[in-house]
């Protein structure tokens, strides 16, 4: 013991260092006379600290337990969901194969004029395997028969795609005359055409539909026009391609068009009317609309119909921004406040009018292939160019173009002195 150590030096020097060493000795801690090893004051430090250390060592146990937990549900998971994905991708793939007996079975359904069954039919296979032509093309059939025909011309040109140069000539065709005409029409539009690519795709009893039903659809429009417009039905016409054509023509007491829902119409005329509000044509196939003289206001509803001709002249139209993107061919605007054209950049217009608007700038028009243009030389501020060098342009102001372009430039001359 260092207390009775023979050497002096040693031994304490002080009863105040003895004592320090007995109260450290009382109090748990190693003395120095000990020359305690750091696992000893460790054990030491822990019977001081009793239940801290019980409490410690409780919480790492639980960290460590819930860690081996953690990491065994996550291998649990991962497991299961890696599982979860290969089943999917099994099921998927058998989804897939069946594709074809379900085409087959909607086929036998249409042979048998359950329609609405067939389109459930058809409808899965095409979501078991999206890449499948054929049931495409009869699901966009369906669809024109029971007369969904934005749908319809969506899916037909899916299968105009999937098809792409692979496919037969004659199908080809058959379906790009659909795209362009059949699917944006009346119901028996190009009967020929239908009946021919229904009975190459096995199912001759619909097109045998379409062409059976032209006049009785016709008659059932007429019916329904006469029922909410007295003798208004005469004027709702269908030509050779089947399509369908309505006419207001001045008839100022038009006003709400809501009944007309339902009937695909390819051309509208509501020159001279009341009508206020477009929403009713939204999802129709409308081609050619006219609102001249009308108080229209808002195009919005326009904004995804195939419209190819847009007559909009004396009108109170402000914002051309919701025809931005429309296949366009033919435009006026005429006499209407109108000041910016920037919406109909990149249109495939040919024929153009806008006299008597407030348009100054005529840049939106670079690129395009006019052959006709209607507009005041006076008003315009930037873009003269633009015109001037349109080789397309035959006809300007209702002039030869090289003609106006003469008289425009002799105007510009200053007078000889």
């Amino acid at each position: 013991m260092k207390a009775m150590s023979l050497k002096k030096q040693d031994r304490y020097q002080s009863v105040k260092e003895l004592q320090q060493e007995i109260e450290a000795y009382q109090s748990g801690f190693a003395t120095r006379a000990e020359g305690a090893s750091l696992w000893k004051i460790f054990k030491l430090f822990i019977r001081r600290h009793k239940s801290a250390a019980g409490v410690a060592i409780m919480i790492l146990v639980l960290i460590i337990v819930s860690s081996i937990l953690n990491w065994r549900e996550r291998v649990r998971v991962e497991k299961a969901l890696a599982a979860f994905q290969q089943s999917e991708a099994a099921r998927a793939i058998e989804r897939k194969r069946s594709a074809p007996s379900l085409v087959d079975t909607a086929k036998m359904l249409i042979e048998q004029k359950k329609f609405d069954t067939a389109l459930d039919m058809i409808k899965m296979a095409c979501d078991y395997d999206p890449e499948l032509s054929d049931a495409r093309l009869i699901h966009a059939l369906l669809l024109m028969y029971k007369g969904d025909a934005t749908k319809a011309a969506e899916e037909c040109r899916t299968a105009v795609k999937l098809k792409g140069i692979s496919a037969p000539a004659d199908l080809q065709l058959a379906l790009e005359a659909c795209q362009t005409a059949s699917f944006s029409s009346h119901k028996a539009t190009s009967v020929s055409v239908l009946a021919s690519v229904c009975s190459r795709l096995g199912i001759p009893t619909l097109g045998a539909e379409f062409a059976s039903s032209a006049e009785t659809r016709l008659a059932m429009y007429r019916e329904k026009l006469n029922a909410i417009w007295p003798g208004i039905g005469s004027a709702l016409r269908i030509d050779n391609m089947g399509r369908l054509s309505l006419s207001f023509d001045w008839k100022r007491d038009i006003g709400d068009i809501s009944r007309l829902r339902g009937i695909p119409l390819n051309h509208l005329n509501l020159t001279g009317t009341a009508v206020t509000d477009l929403s009713p044509l939204e999802g129709m196939p409308l081609t050619s609309l006219s609102l001249t003289s009308n108080p229209i206001t808002d195009l919005s509803p326009l904004r995804k119909l195939p419209l190819k001709s847009l007559f909009i002249s004396f009108s109170a139209i402000t914002n051309l921004e919701p025809l931005r993107g429309l296949p366009l061919e033919s435009l006026k605007i005429s006499n209407t406040p109108l000041s910016d054209i920037s919406p109909l950049a990149g249109m495939p217009l040919t024929n153009l009018s806008l006299t008597a608007t407030h348009v100054t700038d005529l840049t939106p028009l670079a690129g395009m292939k006019l052959k006709s243009l209607d507009f005041d030389p006076s008003t315009i501020k930037k873009g003269l160019n633009v015109v001037r060098e349109m080789q397309s342009l035959e006809r300007i102001n209702n002039k030869p173009a090289d003609v106006f372009w003469k008289e425009y430039d002799a105007k510009k001359k200053p007078p000889a002195e």
